[in-house]
């Protein structure tokens, strides 16, 4: 019959009567039953007649200097923190009994070795992990006071029920945050990325400077119980693979730094951080392959703030970002879903969803080298709330600098902007590199902007009053412009910018001083008098987006419309005065702007100003058609009186 122990300080006063002496102790302590706890930490321990292992208060406890009690693991490898006499009631701190649990099946690992002999001296490196402890944690909430170093190279972690608590731990500063959890590699590689299995936890607030997770692999700082302690190592990548679980409440939610790379996070959830996701721009041998799937990154102050690497995001979610003027930390970019300024970064059908932007949705200063490509995917924003006391800092929804290059292909736009937001006017600021291809848009169309970005580049199908003063083979076109015909009719005559005479009664396009004049000198009769300002050859199934600015006397009771016309064309280009021809066509987006005010005062427009659709509109308002080969912006005057005309300064066409 097997003995019983209540508990293990019993077990180390009891002296084995002979080895192999099996003995049963029901818990860890003698208090459980008096806490309304389940016994926990208890087990099966046998007897050895010797003098080590010395008493690490988990596995091996001595009751003197010959004999030690061995505990019988139920499953060979599997330690948990509850061995190491943690309680899991979130009142005692649990650190040292989580650390030394880790220790332990840290150790439990095997390795082989390398012999380097380089001066006479003969070196001894670890090579390569052949097997590895397995550290679980069952259910309960494991208070923490101080840092947890994990081993990134011996250990898989299953942290299934459990919640690490780490709300009382001291904060860091500005200048040097602290950390809750070190991840480490001490030992070499292992045969395959080992596994974080549902970790769980929780910090002290996001303003106390305290990060969630630290990769690093240089120096360990030091803490209230232990010195700091440089790490070496032959192999030193820092890489794991966590499924489920997530962190709340952490200034940095993960971080690194050098040789921190082939991180993989499935299912992860970052929440109420300062920023979720932090790569540093100091890091070296860092930021190879770090992948995340379906994670999300929720209700922070930033998203990712990535200063380099090589990032992937599969399918997750930014969700609802918020900024924090109050925040006294100036490493953290406050109000960024994704704020980068290096490095290469894929977001694949990834959904970004708030309220903003009262502060730019992806955010690339100026001066940043970096390349971005946003593939499939979601965004569905609120544009500004004037009623707050942001609405100061409204902004358009992206910022990309000067060195950014961006993609934005086959992405959905939802909502980027609710009619009658102020201060929002495109959908880009600053002067980078973006291309957009094969966009969704809204069908409800009120939400959509008409410009792409409102610093012009070459990237957009853009004339503006350069054009109409330098003359000459430097003139900016669109690709095609000319006039219908009186009679509506698809034949066309040729007038590019330029051409027409100031006595013309024919319906024209005339170079004035820093302006086209549009508009004809005789009443409007029975004809249809319409003009193409710009033509774009389509490349994919995107929208067209376009406006144009002009100046009018045109007032009450005149009004225009314009059109995006899809076409089957053949065109000879803006160079050659040669008619295109229209084999095809089909009307899209149609818009009426009515003038109003005196037809005395001058007032200048843009047209339109917001496109207008609703949920049931036909997919032809959006979408160009399969045949169609170009998209032409047509302006039709027909209800504008003779002698009044449309002095245009500007005209913007582009395909996303």
């Amino acid at each position: 019959m097997m003995n019983t122990c209540p508990d293990i300080a019993t077990l180390r006063s009891t002296v084995p009567t002979l080895a192999g002496e099996l003995i049963a102790v029901t818990a860890y302590d003698a208090n459980w039953s008096t806490s309304n706890r389940q016994p926990t930490g208890g087990g099966i321990f046998v007897a050895k007649a010797q003098s080590t292992p010395a008493d690490d208060g988990g596995m091996f406890i001595r009751p003197n200097t010959s004999w030690v009690w061995l505990r019988v693991l139920e499953v060979a490898g599997t330690v948990s923190p509850y061995m190491y006499g943690a309680k899991g009631d979130g009142i005692a701190d649990d650190t040292d009994a989580i650390q030394k649990a880790h220790n332990y099946v840290s150790s439990l690992h095997e390795h082989t070795t390398k012999q380097t002999t380089i001066g006479g001296i003969v070196y001894t490196s670890i090579e390569q992990v052949l097997k590895n402890g397995i550290l679980t944690f069952g259910n309960g909430r494991f208070k923490c006071s101080n840092t947890l170093k994990f081993d990134t190279k011996t250990v898989d972690y299953d942290f299934s029920g459990a919640l690490l608590d780490f709300r009382t731990f001291v904060s860091g500063s500005a200048a040097e945050h602290a950390t809750a959890i070190y991840w480490m590699n001490t030992d070499g590689y292992p045969q395959g990325s080992l596994t974080v299995k549902n970790l769980r936890m929780i910090g002290p607030g996001a303003g106390k400077f305290v990060d969630g997770m630290t990769f690093r692999n240089d120096i360990i700082p030091a803490t209230p119980t232990e010195p700091a302690k440089e790490v070496k190592t032959t192999y030193p990548r820092n890489s794991m693979t966590f499924i489920g679980g997530g962190l709340e409440s952490f200034a940095y939610g993960i971080t690194g730094n050098n040789n921190f790379y082939f991180l993989r996070m499935y299912s992860f959830m970052f929440n109420h951080c300062h920023t979720c996701y932090y790569f540093p721009n100091n890091a070296a041998n860092s930021g190879e392959e770090m992948d995340f799937h379906s994670c999300v990154f929720a209700q922070s102050n930033c998203g990712v703030n990535l200063q380099g690497g090589y990032s992937y995001f599969f399918n997750c979610s930014f969700d609802y970002i918020y900024g924090d003027s109050g925040s006294q930390d100036p490493t953290v970019s406050l109000g960024k879903y994704i704020h980068i300024e290096g490095g290469q970064h894929i977001f694949r059908d990834c959904h970004i969803e708030g309220f903003g932007p009262r502060n730019y949705i992806v955010n690339v200063p100026d001066t940043k080298k970096c390349k971005i490509n946003f593939i499939g995917g979601l965004f569905t924003f609120k544009a500004g709330d004037p009623s707050t006391e942001n609405e100061a800092t409204l902004c358009n929804p992206f910022y990309f600098g000067d060195q950014a290059r961006a993609v934005f292909q086959a992405v959905n736009l939802g909502k980027l902007q609710q009619a009658g937001d102020v201060g929002v006017s495109g959908w880009v600021d600053g002067t980078g590199s973006v291309s957009f291809r094969d966009m969704q848009l809204p069908m409800n169309w009120p939400y959509l902007l008409t410009k792409v970005r409102t610093n012009p580049s070459v990237q957009d199908n853009w004339l503006d009053s350069t054009t109409y003063t330098s003359g000459g083979s430097n003139d900016k076109w669109t690709e095609e412009a000319w006039v219908l015909s009186p009679g509506g009719l698809n034949s066309v005559r040729k007038s590019r910018y330029g051409w027409g005479t100031l006595n013309s009664t024919n319906f024209s396009m005339i170079r004035q001083a820093g302006f086209v004049s549009l508009g004809r000198n005789a009443a409007a009769g029975d004809g249809v008098y319409q003009a193409v300002l710009g033509t774009i050859a389509l490349k994919g199934y995107g929208s067209v987006i376009h406006n144009f600015r002009a100046g009018t006397y045109a007032g009450d009771g005149q009004s225009c419309q314009v059109k995006i016309v899809w076409a089957k064309l053949l065109e000879s280009g803006p160079a050659q005065d040669i008619e295109p021809t229209i084999l095809m066509q089909a009307t899209g987006h149609s818009y009426v702007y009515n003038f109003s005010g005196s037809e005395s005062e001058f007032k200048t427009a843009v047209i339109p100003g917001q496109m207008q659709g609703s949920d049931a509109q036909s997919p032809m308002i959006d979408r160009a058609p399969d045949w169609a080969t170009h998209a032409f912006l047509l302006v039709d005057t027909t209800k504008m009186k003779g002698g009044f005309d449309l002095r245009i300064t500007d005209v913007y066409m582009r395909q996303v």
